[in-house]
C-alpha cells in the first residue's frame, strides 16, 4: 500500500472466478483499492485539485487494465462523497468526450444519479464542492490549451 499524503493506493489479488475455482484455474484478479482519506464524512476536501489528481489516478489505472472490470465507488454511508465523487466523475467525462463547450448541467446530474439513490450528494458543501470541482477542471483544461497554443 502506497501513501501520499490524502489518499492511499493498494492491490488486492482474488481468485477470478471465485475460491470454489481457483484449484481448477488457478487464475487471479487484481483489484485496485483507493482511500481519499481527506474527505471528512458530510463534509469536503479542503481542494478540489486534490480530488480531480485522485480522480485523474484512479481513471488512469482503470483505461490501462485491458480487461477492468467496474469501479465500485463507496463511503461509510454510501450517498454523500460517493455521490460527489461519481457527479464530478460523470461531468469531468462528459467534458473529456465532448469538448468545452458540452451542455453541463450539474442539478440534472445529481437528480439522475438520486435516481439511483436517493441521497447522493448529501450537503449543500457537497453540492457547492461539485461546481468548484468542475470549475477547477475546466480552467486548468483551457489553462493548458492556452500554454500549447504557445
Amino acid at each position: 500500500m502506497s501513501k501520499n499524503g490524502e489518499c492511499a493506493i493498494g492491490k488486492v489479488l482474488t481468485p477470478a472466478n471465485g475460491a470454489r475455482h481457483l484449484a481448477a484455474q488457478c487464475e487471479t484478479r487484481s483489484v485496485f483499492h483507493y482511500h481519499f482519506t481527506a474527505w471528512p464524512d458530510h463534509g469536503v476536501p479542503s481542494d478540489p485539485g486534490c480530488v480531480l489528481n485522485f480522480l485523474h489516478d484512479v481513471n488512469q489505472r482503470q483505461e490501462s487494465m485491458p480487461d477492468a472490470g467496474p469501479i465500485v465507488v463507496h463511503c461509510s454511508a454510501g450517498i454523500g462523497r460517493t455521490g460527489t465523487f461519481i457527479v464530478i466523475d460523470m461531468i469531468v467525462d462528459l467534458i473529456k468526450k465532448q469538448g468545452l463547450s458540452c451542455e453541463i448541467d450539474i442539478q440534472r446530474t445529481i437528480q439522475m444519479v438520486r435516481m439511483q439513490r436517493s441521497g447522493m450528494v448529501q450537503t449543500e458543501a457537497q453540492y457547492k464542492f461539485v461546481y468548484l470541482a468542475v470549475e477547477h477542471y475546466i480552467e486548468t483544461l483551457q489553462q493548458r490549451m492556452q500554454a500549447e497554443q504557445v
